[in-house]
C-alpha cells in the first residue's frame, strides 16, 4: 500500500489522476486509430492500466485505517495513546413476554479507557474494561463485534453490561385428599306382623329380620324381643331362625337371638302367638326388638296389634228394655189369655254362616211356658214391628203357644201378685228347621232380654 511518509495518508489523489489520464488516452487512441491494429492494441493497454489504477484507488480508500500513524516507521514498535471516551449508557428497555413476566434490561456501553497499542511487526493489542452486573437472574448479552481485516487486523469488543431485574415465579399446588370411611360393621333390624288386628283364638305370626350392611363379619350379634306385652294375651310358640339361635324364656317373657353375620348377610327369625279366647289381658299385642351390639339402630323396632272381638249378635226391644213389661203386651183378662200385642224386636251382627232366625218368648217362672215361637225367619229379615204376630210372611212360621193357639199370647200370670220373668230370645240358625225342638242344635248365636210382669186382676 502506498502511504505518504509521516502522515499515514495513502496516495489516493495521484492514483485517481493517473487512472483517469490512462483511460482517456486509451479511448482517444482507439477512436483515432480504428484502422490500425497496433494502435488499437495500445489503446486497450492504456485503458487496462487506467482500470488497474482505479481499482488501486478503491483499495487505497480501504487502507486509510491501516496506514501507520504519523511519525511511525513500519517494522519498528510504535506506541499510541487514545483519549478516554466517557461511557455511553442507553436507557433501560422494558419488554413484556406473553406469559405475563416483565423483564427490564439496561444496556451500558463503556468505551475503553486509555488504550495502548504497541505495533510490532504485525501485532495490535486492545485492552478495555468490561463490567457485567448480574441480578438474581442474570442474562449476559454480547453486543455486536466488528472485525476489519486488512494487512493488520484489529478487533475491538465493546463492553456490554446487561442488568436484568429479578423475576419471581410463584407456583401454588393444591392437594385434595379424599378419605372414604367404610363403617366397620353396621347392622339394621326390623319387625313385621302378618295381621293388622287379631281376634280371640287367632294365630299371629311375627317376623324379625337382621341385616349386616357393613363389610366385615359381625360375631356374637344379639337381639332381644320383649314379649311381656304379648304373653298377657296369648301363648308364644313356633320359634325358628334360618341362622343363629333363637330361644324364648317364659319367665323373663323374652325371645333372644344370637349369631354371626358376614358382611351383607341377613338372618330371619319367626314365631307365632295364639290369642287367648276369651282374652284375658289388655286386648293388645305389643312387643319390641332391640340389640346391645354396637352399630345397630338407635331405637327398637316396635309392633302393636289390637285384639278385637268379633261383633256380637245382639237384639233390642223397646217393650222389654226397661225390665217391666207394659200392660199392652200382656193378656187383657184371665178369661182371654191369648190376647195382647206382640212386642217389636230387632237384631243385628249375625255371625257368618247364618241361614235363618228364630224368635221365642217364655215364662221361666212358670217352667218355660211358651208365649211366642217363630222359626225359619229369612236371613234378610232383621226385625219385627209391634203387633207383627199373625201377619209374618212365609217362609217364616209361627208355632202354637202353650195357650194352644198359633202366634203370640201375652203374659198372663195367676193373680197372686207374683212377678214372673219373661225371656225374649232371638236365635241365629245355621239351617232351617222343622220344629221348635231343633232350635238348640241349629243355633250358632243368640241374644236375650228379660223383663217381668205380674197380674193385678
Amino acid at each position: 500500500m502506498w502511504c505518504l511518509p509521516d502522515t499515514g495518508t495513502p496516495y489516493v489523489g495521484g492514483m485517481v489522476l493517473t487512472a483517469a489520464l490512462l483511460i482517456v488516452a486509451g479511448v482517444l487512441l482507439f477512436r483515432l486509430a480504428r484502422r490500425s491494429r497496433k494502435a488499437a492494441v495500445c489503446a486497450a493497454v492504456l485503458i487496462a492500466l487506467g482500470s488497474f489504477f482505479a481499482l488501486g484507488m478503491v483499495g487505497a480508500a480501504n487502507a486509510q485505517s491501516v496506514c501507520p500513524p504519523s511519525g511511525s516507521v513500519p517494522g519498528n514498535p510504535t506506541t499510541s495513546t487514545t483519549a478516554t471516551t466517557p461511557p455511553t449508557t442507553t436507557a433501560p428497555t422494558t419488554s413484556t413476554t406473553a406469559s405475563g413476566t416483565t423483564t427490564s434490561t439496561t444496556t451500558t456501553t463503556t468505551t475503553a479507557g486509555p488504550t495502548t497499542t504497541t505495533t510490532g511487526p504485525t501485532t495490535t493489542t486492545t485492552t478495555g474494561p468490561t463490567t457485567t452486573t448480574t441480578g438474581p437472574t442474570t442474562t449476559t448479552t454480547t453486543g455486536p463485534t466488528t472485525t476489519t481485516t486488512g494487512p493488520t487486523t484489529t478487533t475491538t469488543t465493546g463492553p456490554t453490561t446487561t442488568t436484568t431485574g429479578p423475576t419471581t415465579t410463584t407456583t401454588t399446588t393444591t392437594t385434595t385428599t379424599t378419605t372414604t370411611t367404610r363403617p366397620a360393621a353396621p347392622f339394621t333390624f326390623s319387625k313385621s306382623v302378618d295381621v293388622q288386628s287379631a281376634a280371640p283364638g287367632d294365630v299371629v305370626t311375627y317376623t324379625i329380620t337382621v341385616q349386616n350392611s357393613g363389610f366385615t363379619t359381625i360375631t356374637g350379634l344379639d337381639l332381644s324381643d320383649d314379649l311381656s306385652g304379648v304373653m298377657d294375651d296369648g301363648t308364644v310358640g313356633g320359634v325358628s331362625a334360618d341362622s343363629g339361635n333363637a330361644t324364648v324364656d317364659p319367665a323373663a317373657q323374652t325371645l333372644t337371638w344370637t349369631g354371626d353375620l358376614a358382611g351383607g348377610a341377613s338372618a330371619t327369625i319367626t314365631y307365632q302367638v295364639t290369642v287367648d279366647d276369651p282374652v284375658t289381658g289388655d286386648s293388645s299385642l305389643v312387643n319390641s326388638v332391640d340389640s346391645d351390639t354396637p352399630g345397630g339402630p338407635a331405637a327398637p323396632a316396635v309392633t302393636t296389634t289390637p285384639i278385637t272381638a268379633p261383633a256380637q249378635f245382639a237384639i233390642a226391644s223397646d217393650a222389654w228394655d226397661d225390665g217391666v213389661i207394659a200392660a199392652q203386651y200382656a193378656c187383657t183378662s184371665p178369661i182371654d189369655p191369648g190376647s195382647g200385642t206382640s212386642p217389636g224386636v230387632s237384631w243385628a251382627d249375625a255371625p257368618e254362616g247364618t241361614v235363618a232366625f228364630a224368635v221365642t218368648i217364655v215364662d221361666t217362672t212358670a217352667g218355660n211356658f211358651r208365649h211366642w215361637t217363630v222359626i225359619n225367619i229369612p236371613v234378610a229379615t232383621t226385625s219385627f214391628a209391634d203387633g207383627a204376630s199373625g201377619s209374618i210372611p212365609a217362609p217364616a212360621q209361627e208355632l202354637d203357644n202353650d195357650f194352644n193357639e198359633p202366634g203370640y199370647g201375652g203374659p198372663c200370670p195367676p193373680p197372686d201378685g207374683t212377678d214372673h220373668n219373661y225371656v225374649l230370645t232371638v236365635y241365629a240358625l245355621d239351617r232351617t228347621i222343622a220344629n221348635e225342638s231343633e232350635i238348640a242344635a241349629a243355633t250358632i248365636a243368640s241374644d236375650s232380654l228379660t223383663s217381668t210382669y205380674s197380674s193385678s186382676f
